[in-house]
Formats: C-alpha cells, structure tokens, sequence
C-alpha cells in the first residue's frame, strides 16, 4: 500500500495535469480501499485482536464468523471488480464522446 502511495505522491510531481484529475482520484481510492485488506487493521478496529476464546462455544462462533467475514469478504471483492469494469466502460464512453464532439465541432467550423 504505501508503494501505492508513493506512486501517487511521485505522479503528481512529474506528470503534468495528474494532480486533482479523474485519474489521481481514481488511484487515491483504490489504494485507500486496500487498507480494508490489512487483517491487522480489521482486527484493531472489530476488537478482535488479542482475545481468546474461552470454551468450546465460544470458539464455534468465532469459527462461524471467521467463515461469514470470508464469504463477506470475497463478495466485496467481486463488487470491486464489478464497479471496476463499470468505471472502465463509463471512461471509454466519456472518451468516444468528446472524441465525437470534437469531430462535429471541426464539420461546423469548415460549412
């Protein structure tokens, strides 16, 4: 994550118009997101870090959450892809449209 992080701070010195653009936004949240990945992180936030389960029961239902978090988990990651490949299509369609524009701007200028 923090590679990310200093790929983001070292494009926005040396490219020109990358800081505050869609695409500097874009790699800031989904290097953000990562820290949902860190187990550590998640275990500092849920309280579930150092305690121990004390009997049988109580580890059952650690185990079954530790199972519900994992199936949580891996939809999360699906959806990420999913809104992924949606942002990648809105982009190409924003693209195709200025590009679009352009070509009708330049028919006007020549009539």
């Amino acid at each position: 994550m923090s590679l990310f992080i200093i790929e983001i701070l070292l494009a926005s010195i040396v490219k020109e118009g990358y800081f505050n653009s869609f695409y500097f936004w874009l790699d800031l949240v989904a290097s953000l997101s990562l820290i949902f990945d860190i187990t550590w992180f998640w275990d500092a936030i849920l309280g579930t870090g150092g305690s121990n389960a004390g009997g049988g029961q109580s580890a059952a239902k650690v185990a079954k959450a530790g199972r519900g978090a994992r199936v949580g988990t891996k939809a999360s990651r699906v959806a990420r892809i999913v809104r992924l490949i949606r942002l990648i299509r809105i982009v190409k369609l924003y693209k195709s449209a200025s590009v679009a524009l352009k070509k009708e701007a330049e028919g006007a200028d020549e009539n």
